[in-house]
This record gives structure tokens, C-alpha cells and sequence, in this order.
């Protein structure tokens, strides 16, 4: 069975707009119920605006709660596991309130998640991770195409052994991947995985490749061998030909999204 007619969570959309919906009203009932009370003492006297500033920690728990319900329904949609870095950044700036604060971030729904993420079928999603994942390490495509080793392996698909620019900055203290490199090298190590079905740590913030690379200056996982140099290089080698295949074929629109069993 393929892992996109499994992709969804145990808990469903449905139940955590459920959960969502009751425990707004909790916290608006009780909320009301603390404002009346302090109310009643600033009208005895006691304190200042206390009853005002109950009504502030209740809208900020209520904007706390509507952010983490918006990361629940992506959970539980299954389609964070096949979503490319760009879309998993416009999702972090949609949960800012995309530069008009995190009040006005929409109310959670069925539909407004579904619109969110502009409908994409999940194998869509997929196939688009891996174009973009593609173009992170395709020779020519960006910073990293002057090496003999990229020229080598070809500029129109990934080859055995690539090297990656700049990915690392190095101390004698400690080891550092940039940001949004990190990112990417999470979402090729997540389609690997996912292409050979197998299990993915999704709820991690990393990944075996990005843990190995910063603990060790050479090593290999299941799918990968890496090198990171002093200059900031990384000499990344593809140790299953079969799955690099799969992922130049997808790239290149030659083959349907598909994974193995058992990724979920």
C-alpha cells in the first residue's frame, strides 16, 4: 500500500478543529467569568485596569491557541511530510499573520486549510518537494556549478557525488549549518527516506544527514556519504542508486510521485 493512501495522522482535521472549538469556549467562558470578578473589585477600589488586563491575557491566549491549532490541522493533514521548504516558510509567515501581526491570522477551518495550501493533492506536494530539493543540488542550477565534480556528473540531474558551497561554518568550537541550507539538506534526507518507504522522524527538527554532518566531519548514513571541508564545502555522495534514479525521474517529470510502503 502506498504511504499517500496512509499519510494522514491518527487524529483527524476534524477532531482538532473539535479540541479547537472547545477549548475556545473555555477559555472565553472563563475568562468572562475572572473579568466579572475583577471587575467587581476594581469597583470596590481594589486595583486598577486589573479587569482590562484579564481581557489581554485572554486574547493572547485565544491567538496562542488559534497558532498551535494551525500547526495541529497541518499535522493532521498529513501533507507537512511532502511539503517543500518554500511552502513550510509561507506557512511559518501565514502564522505571523503574514506582516500584519499574529492577530490577524484567519480562524482555523476545513476550508481556509484547504486554501492555505492552495489544494495541493499530496503526491502534487511531493513531486514538488522534490523539484525543489532538485534544484537545491542540481551542477549549474545555483552557487555550487563551477567543480569539476558537478561538471562531471552532468547539469541536467543529481550524479553520485555532488559538492554543495558554503553549507557549513566551521570553528574550532563548534560546527554550524546555515539556516536555510539546513532546511534544504532535512527535505533531501525526508525524500529519501520517503522514496525507499521508510520511517521519517517528521516531529524531529533534523534529520540522520544534518546530525551526522554536524557531529562528524566525514561519515555516512543509510543513504548518504559526506565530507565537509574547512572552506564550508560539502562532498555529498548518494550511496543508493536505485532511490537517485527515482528522484532524477520525478525531477524531471518522467515518473510518477510514488513511495514505498511502510514511510508513515
Amino acid at each position: 500500500m502506498s504511504v499517500f493512501s496512509k499519510i494522514q495522522k491518527p487524529y483527524t482535521v476534524s477532531e482538532v478543529l473539535s479540541a479547537y472549538r472547545q477549548t475556545k469556549a473555555a477559555i472565553e467562558y472563563h475568562c468572562r467569568e475572572l473579568e466579572a470578578v475583577l471587575q467587581a473589585a476594581e469597583n470596590a477600589g481594589i486595583g486598577s485596569a486589573v479587569s482590562y488586563r484579564a481581557a489581554m491575557f485572554r486574547d493572547d491566549r485565544l491567538v496562542e491557541l488559534k497558532r498551535s491549532t494551525w500547526q495541529a490541522l497541518l499535522a493532521a493533514s498529513g501533507v507537512e511530510k511532502v511539503l517543500s521548504v518554500s511552502r513550510l516558510e509561507r506557512f511559518e509567515q501565514f502564522l505571523e499573520g503574514n506582516g500584519n501581526g499574529v492577530r490577524s491570522i484567519p480562524e482555523p477551518s476545513e476550508e481556509a486549510i484547504m486554501e492555505m495550501l492552495a489544494g495541493g493533492a499530496v503526491k502534487e506536494l511531493f513531486a514538488e518537494m522534490i523539484r525543489e530539493a532538485f534544484d537545491f543540488l542540481r551542477p549549474g542550477k545555483g552557487w555550487h556549478d563551477e567543480y569539476k565534480t558537478n561538471k562531471k556528473n552532468g547539469r541536467v540531474s543529481v550524479g553520485k557525488k555532488i559538492i554543495l558551497e558554503g553549507l557549513v561554518h566551521e570553528t574550532p568550537f563548534y560546527v554550524n549549518i546555515y539556516p536555510r541550507q539546513r532546511r534544504h539538506l532535512i527535505q533531501v534526507d525526508k525524500i529519501f527516506h520517503l522514496l525507499d518507504g521508510k520511517p521519517f522522524p517528521f516531529d524531529s527538527y533534523s534529520s540522520p544527514l544534518v546530525d551526522g554532518l554536524s557531529s562528524a566531519r566525514k561519515g555516512e548514513t543509510e543513504y548518504f556519504k559526506w565530507e565537509r571541508y574547512g572552506n564550508g564545502n560539502l562532498h555529498l555522495t548518494f550511496l543508493r542508486d536505485d532511490l537517485l534514479v527515482k528522484f532524477n525521474q520525478i525531477a524531471g517529470g518522467l515518473a510518477e510521485p510514488a513511495v514505498g510502503d511502510g514511510a508513515v
